[in-house]
């Protein structure tokens, strides 16, 4: 009884929720430090086309499926889209976030925007010129 006490205990000791980690979706999200996605935005030069570790909070994701969120920092925005839609978050994920990916502009075609917005659970328009992170990984920090 004693042994199974332990490894009961062992088991909720590493548990991510309990042990105050992230919860990360997708691969393994490398070490190092994160870039404000306002930073990266602003000096896309250096930050778009490779891949990159990048933070900020989340305000949005897709109500349907978890495969994309807004991640926003200092009044910048770029939609993560998990890669190839291999994966997604809990619809109701919210708080810090940092995500590893390729940090790109896409302009949206109107229907891709209506398609967004209908996913989001919005009404109106949404921009069709957005910032955009492919994703391997995100890890939920809240």
């Amino acid at each position: 009884m004693n042994k199974f006490l332990v490894l009961a205990l062992a088991g909720l000791l590493s548990l991510p929720a309990l042990a105050g980690e992230a919860r990360v979706y997708g691969a393994q999200m490398p070490v190092g430090d994160a870039v404000p996605v306002s930073r990266a935005i602003d000096d896309l030069d250096a930050h778009a086309g490779a891949p990159g570790k990048f933070a900020g909070r989340i305000t949005q994701v897709c109500q349907k499926m978890g495969c994309w969120l807004i991640l926003e920092d200092d009044g910048h925005h770029a939609r993560v889209m998990a890669r190839d839609h291999a994966y997604g978050v809990p619809t109701d994920s919210s708080g810090r976030v940092e995500v590893y990916g390729v940090l790109e502009v896409r302009e949206l075609s109107q229907e891709q925007a209506e398609h967004f917005a209908e996913d989001a659970g919005q009404q109106g328009e949404v921009d069709r010129r957005e910032y955009r992170i492919v994703a391997d990984s995100i890890a939920l920090l809240d």
